[in-house]
């Protein structure tokens, strides 16, 4: 499959994954009214971290073992099986976990099991899978379509406030419906896997996938800390000022994600098998950091003019905020290419994983520095995230250009040449 119509399966997906909360949020709000709402929200929230831990890092790490041994259909039948395996004994354990803190977590539990009803549709529904073997469609399709049936049956059956149990189930279904929609497949495919599956071989995965847990980890506490500190240290308005101006940045993060799905099974197999054409195909991602800029220019001057025209001058204060975190989205496309792309595939991975941990090390120290040193928290905030950026870009940065310098060092194949032979040749087929 070429990689435009990848790119164009994965957009549709997310794009859907975008706008669909985006009906659903406030029909829900005006449906269950604000206390049961809230409970609402906060259930899904449990959910999304419920399956950031069952996931662990095997979106990751899964994906690139697929990419690799995409022609091999007994190795990728293990693998499916093994992962299955393992994210299943994670949620087991997220399971009980639960049901022993229900007080604590300050939810019931019919809502708890509704909540959790995301991380077993991502262990039935493995999206990873498919995009790894470069068919993202059969990850697409069913998921686009399992969306618009919920959104459809959210409508149609959430109808009270007494329904907030229902209409957390139906919004944290959707892998769940796609699950289903793919279950010949994939029984067909794993199968024979099953019958391979041991402690030893999960174990493996594990091993094998916690520095992409690390990342994962690392990713949805930025996403999610900042408003609380905001919150904590300058109250709800400031909050509501940082929020709208986060979302901007936000609503960036799928077409990056679409970028790194698109190539990292590309990349990652050229990596196993033909290292020269990974650099190559590498090299030529690299050209998306001018829509990554572009974004970032757009948000600077355009976002502004949004914020007044959509929430009016009452929220005039976000406008700074937002100007501030429009350098974010080309950091973030920078980064993607020196250190998921480049790093995570190119033997760093271990470096890759210490990267990640010192990262969100340096958020919270510059987000301490600046908040103590009495810059308001709305702006030492978003000057953490991007200082967090950029000690991410200096260290992956430095090992692409140390790569780049050893091609030119004496005895060796010049960058240029690489190319000129990788352009000449047949192109490795990845299937």
């Amino acid at each position: 499959m070429s990689l435009q119509r990848q790119a164009f399966a994965l957009s549709v997906m997310h794009v859907v994954d975008v706008v669909q909360p985006l009906v659903v949020i406030p029909y829900a709000a005006w449906i269950l009214g604000p206390e049961q709402f809230g409970k609402f929200v906060y259930a899904l929230s449990v959910g999304a971290v419920a399956a950031t831990l069952v996931d662990y890092g095997f979106h990751w790490t899964g994906q690139r073992e697929a990419a690799a041994a995409r022609l091999d259909e007994r190795a990728l039948a293990r693998l499916l099986a093994n992962i299955t395996c393992a994210k299943s004994a994670l949620l087991l354990s997220v399971f009980i976990l639960g049901l022993c803190t229900l007080q604590t977590l300050g939810l019931d539990r019919p809502l708890f099991l509704a909540a959790l009803t995301t991380a077993t549709g991502n262990v039935l529904f493995p999206a990873w899978f498919f995009i790894g073997i470069e068919q993202p469609w059969r990850a697409a399709l069913p998921a686009t379509a399992a969306r618009i049936v919920m959104l459809g049956a959210f409508v149609v059956l959430v109808r009270r406030p007494e329904d907030t149990v229902f209409a957390t189930a139906l919004q944290g279904g959707t892998p769940l419906l796609a699950a289903a929609m793919s279950a010949p497949y994939i029984a067909r495919l794993s199968g024979a896997g099953f019958r391979r599956v041991s402690v030893s071989s999960m174990c493996a995965q594990f091993r094998g996938g916690y520095r992409a847990f690390l990342y994962s980890v690392v990713e949805r506490i930025v996403t999610t800390a900042p408003l609380l500190m905001v919150t904590h240290f300058q109250g709800y308005v400031a909050a509501g000022q940082y929020s709208i101006a986060e979302k901007f940045v936000g609503a960036t993060r799928p077409f990056f994600r679409v970028i790194s799905e698109t190539f990292l099974p590309r990349i990652a197999y050229y990596a196993r098998h033909a290292p020269e054409d990974g650099i190559f195909l590498f090299s030529k991602v690299c050209y998306t950091l001018i829509i990554g800029a572009g974004l970032s220019v757009f948000i600077y001057f355009a976002a502004p003019y949004v914020i007044l025209l959509l929430f009016g001058h009452a929220f005039a204060a976000a406008i700074p905020i937002v100007r501030l975190m429009s350098a974010i989205p080309v950091l973030l496309n920078a980064n993607l290419l020196t250190s998921t792309l480049y790093m995570f595939n190119f033997g760093h991975e271990k470096a890759w994983g210490y990267l990640v941990a010192l990262s969100l090390l340096v958020f919270f120290v510059f987000a301490w520095a600046g908040v103590t040193s009495g810059i308001q928290p709305v702006f030492a905030i978003p000057l953490a995230l991007i200082a967090k950026e950029l000690s991410v870009l200096a260290v992956s940065g430095t090992y692409l250009l140390r790569h780049i310098l050893s091609q030119t060092s004496p005895g060796s194949i010049a960058p240029l040449r690489l190319q000129k032979a990788a352009k000449s040749r047949p192109r490795s087929n990845p299937g």
